[in-house]
């Protein structure tokens, strides 16, 4: 009779312990009340707590994760796949503690994550590929990046994206690819490079139908020392040097010094004579680069519009010099005309009157 009693009880106890799961089915539900896995006094719907004992140092180990989802091998992969929650402390460092992520690399063939792949840390910082974000958002740890350590945000027409990252060995890009037709798109890069042509570089890619078949040309580049190349990737000590031509409206060139002191009395004019003699051997004017120098070395437009006001000016004091020659010609020219008239009348008059006799 007790044990018929204490059956019932067991049974009544069991029944209404259970009394809030219904079965659906293959389907249980839990209509109210919290869920506590590790403990008796669940604070959310679902409170699963881990048990863990502290280590010198003040650091608690994660014995476990506390969330484990996983699946069986499937036809084509023989290893069982997971992903596992885990929280641990982030160290004497911190106050705090962190959230990792694991998940089963590609060759993995037992039930044991080995591949952490996020992080939170306690201050709010996020990491993908590195345990120790400093920032809000970091991804991969330094001194290992790789193409991988890249952000990606795919379009809407054809292989449109925006990308952030690393490239290459240091070399870091910033890529817009964006669609101008229904089948084509073009690329505009912002490129850091560290190796080849250490500095930053504007690229662009014309129009193509696939992304691999973007092909980047340089547009702009500067240099570590600050100099500019425009259709060039050497600018050499030159602060812009454009491969093309320059369409403006104005170019304003600041000088030291101008040619007016040709004008100055202490000024000695080269004489025609010594201009003749340089021309005949040089074949070229004083002062002026010679045809080598300037297909060979361009020409500086401040520097060369200085002697060629120069040689203007020197022009127009031979001008004046030879103005005052003439000027004095003349006057010689017109006494001689005069003495010739009054000679001429003089003649004449004698003429006359030897006739008349």
């Amino acid at each position: 009779m007790k044990k018929a009693f204490l059956s019932i009880v067991l049974i009544t106890i069991a029944s209404c312990s259970f009394a809030q799961w219904t079965t659906s089915g293959s389907n249980i539900y839990y209509n109210s009340g919290n869920v506590g896995i590790g403990t008796t006094s669940p604070g959310s719907d679902l409170n699963v707590f881990e048990i863990t004992d502290s280590k010198p140092g003040g650091i608690v180990a994660p014995t476990k994760s506390v969330l484990k989802l996983s699946r069986n091998g499937t036809l084509n992969y023989s290893y069982s796949e997971s992903a596992e929650f885990r929280i641990g402390h982030g160290g004497p460092s911190y106050w705090g503690s962190q959230l990792d992520l694991f998940l089963n690399g590609a060759s993995n063939t037992s039930n044991s994550p080995d591949q952490q792949v996020m992080t939170w840390l306690y201050n709010g910082n996020v990491g993908i590929g590195t345990t120790t974000p400093g920032t809000a958002l970091q991804i991969g740890n330094f001194n290992s990046g790789s193409s991988n350590n890249q952000l990606l945000i795919p379009g809407v027409y054809n292989f449109e994206q925006i990308k952030l990252g690393q490239i290459g060995n240091g070399d870091a890009a910033l890529e817009f690819v964006n669609h101008n037709s229904s089948t084509n798109s073009y690329g505009v890069k912002l490129l850091v490079d560290v190796d080849q042509v250490p500095g930053m570089q504007f690229q662009y890619a014309t129009s193509t139908t696939s992304y691999a078949s973007l092909s980047y040309v340089t547009g702009l580049y500067m240099n570590l020392s600050g100099n500019v190349g425009i259709g060039t990737i050497n600018p050499g000590s030159y602060r812009l040097a454009v491969n093309g031509g320059i369409h403006s409206q104005s170019v304003n060139v600041d000088l030291t010094g101008w040619s007016d002191y040709v004008f100055k009395k202490e000024y000695t004019l080269p004489s025609l004579a010594d201009v003749k003699t340089y021309i005949d051997q040089n074949h070229h004017l004083p002062d002026m680069p010679s045809e080598q120098e300037v297909i060979k070395e361009g020409i500086n437009l401040g520097e060369m519009n200085k002697l060629l006001t120069k040689k203007v000016e020197e022009l127009t004091l031979y001008l004046i010099e030879k103005d005052k020659q003439l000027s004095v010609e003349q006057k010689k020219n017109q006494q001689q005309d005069s003495r010739i008239a009054a000679l001429e009348a003089a003649l004449s008059k004698l003429t006359s009157t030897e006739t008349h006799n």
